[in-house]
């Protein structure tokens, strides 16, 4: 769960808003195994088993609606299997994140999320983050 949060808060927190999720593909009904690494290091957690409904992404967007007024329009294409998503938001007072994430896969059986944050002024000396799930 602790992972799922965190990847939620990536998704959200950087600039994947409601706006972004909006006619995007669903992922299939069933059981999902997500792995995931920061900057080339598995998160400490390991793989993670969630279940996944016809709802489940409508809640992810739903949390992420609540962000939106942050957000410049996000811009999102589609081509073949591969969607690549690019964000621009105010995420703390004084920062705000541009994030590309381009996701590639047939959400039925497998998908790959790569992400790619910059953070300015930086957080906690951070400037910039990738995700891979």
């Amino acid at each position: 769960m602790k992972l799922f949060l965190f990847v939620n808060a990536a998704l959200v927190g950087g600039g994947l808003t409601a706006h972004a999720l909006e006619g995007l593909p669903k992922r299939k009904p069933g059981l999902w195994e997500i792995c995931s690494e920061m900057q080339g290091r598995p998160i400490p957690t390991g793989p993670i088993q969630t279940c996944v409904d016809e709802k489940t992404d409508d809640l992810m967007q739903q949390q992420a609606d609540q962000l939106k007024h942050r957000c410049k329009p996000v811009d999102w294409k589609k081509d073949g299997d591969k969607i690549m998503i690019e964000s621009d938001c105010k995420i703390m007072e004084n920062t705000n994140t541009k994030a590309t994430a381009i996701f590639t896969g047939d959400l039925n059986s497998t998908y790959r999320g790569d992400f790619h944050m910059t953070y300015d002024p930086p957080i906690h000396g951070r400037s910039e983050m990738n995700i891979t799930l």
